[in-house]
């Protein structure tokens, strides 16, 4: 029988931080050709252009490390059946939407010269079910969907963001992507899983600053096989080196497993973290636990927090109250996690 002996090792704790610097959201139902093309019929070449230009717009994003959040809204659209009128006294032009599954009338109006064309209060406007556009002159012009539109106006309707679901680019889970169209296609598949019937599909292309504080565990002492079979050292750590007790706030470029592991994080903000519930939830809490154990991650703290408050910046969920501010903690102790946030 082998002996054991105990020996001293050297023992690092990390602590993450991660600060929201950066978002964006689009209407994920327009990806969707056969979904996209049930609903609009004929289309503008203004929409044709506003597709193809969304697409690369969103192949350039996710090649950069971003966390998704998917996000299921009241279904809106514009009355196209009802052309925008434009009242002289007010200068503002009235809207004609239909919202949720029974296509509920709602009226808006808005003063577009405070928002797109500043010296013409009273621009062309060609009016389709899913997008607007607004011209100036025939290469002076904007096209925007319906909740692009809303969410610039800062039209409040009432209606807040269920977050269903996360992601993160690029994915592990991806596989080897070779070119742009794989990257997309991939992304378009994970999207189209969350979408639902009577429902408008939103995505956040989040955008984190990660920094790290790390700490000495002095006196720490493990059982070690005298034939040196023994756990791998955790990266960047040597039996040659000293640990710089100082380092803080190091500042990281995250690779594709730590952009999942924050991804983790939201899903078990978002969606709870009974694993009875859902597969999402337990392969969330299992691969986080792990990771955070092998990698000596004590902490993870997010602040998730928008400068302004809107009706498209609400996130939620059943779990969680609608809010534009999500800061919250995940620790983990000896393989256990514990998230600590906000009581209401």
């Amino acid at each position: 029988m082998e002996a054991i002996k105990q020996t001293e090792s050297i023992s690092i704790e990390h602590q993450w931080q991660a600060e929201l610097v950066g978002t964006e959201m689009f209407w994920a139902d327009l990806l969707d050709d056969e979904r996209f093309a049930d609903e609009s019929g004929s289309m503008s070449q203004y929409v044709i252009d506003y597709r193809a230009n969304l697409k690369n717009h969103i192949v350039n994003v996710i090649a950069k490390p971003r966390v998704f959040l998917f996000g299921l809204r009241e279904k809106v659209r514009f009355n196209y059946f009802r052309q925008p009128s434009y009242n002289f006294l007010t200068k503002k032009t009235k809207f004609h939407l239909l919202v949720g599954v029974k296509a509920k009338p709602v009226t808006i109006s808005i003063k577009l010269s405070d928002f797109f064309f500043k010296d013409l209060p009273r621009p062309k406007i060609i009016l389709e079910p899913h997008f607007v556009t607004l011209m100036k002159s025939q290469a002076d012009n904007v096209t925007l969907s319906v909740h692009d539109f809303l969410s610039t106006v800062g039209i409040d309707l009432g209606f807040q963001c269920d977050v269903i679901a996360t992601g993160s680019s690029l994915s592990p889970y991806w596989g080897e992507i070779e070119d742009e169209s794989q990257s997309l296609t991939a992304f378009f598949n994970e999207a189209k899983r969350y979408e639902a019937k009577g429902k408008d599909l939103v995505v956040y292309l989040n955008d984190y600053q990660l920094s790290t504080t790390s700490s000495l565990l002095s006196n720490a002492v493990v059982d070690e096989n005298i034939d040196g079979l023994f756990e791998q050292p955790f990266d960047g750590i040597s039996d040659k080196e000293e640990p710089d007790e100082d380092a803080n706030n190091k500042s990281l470029e995250m690779d594709a497993y730590q952009l999942l592991m924050l991804s983790r994080c939201f899903t078990l903000y978002f969606l709870g973290r009974d694993v009875r519930n859902s597969v999402m939830i337990k392969n969330a809490e299992n691969n986080l636990s792990r990771y955070m154990k092998r990698m000596s991650v004590s902490l993870i703290d997010i602040d998730h927090a928008y400068l302004s408050e809107g009706d498209y910046i609400n996130l939620g969920s059943q779990e969680i109250p609608h809010s534009s501010s999500h800061v919250f903690s995940i620790e983990q102790e000896q393989g256990k996690l514990s998230m600590e946030k906000p009581t209401e």
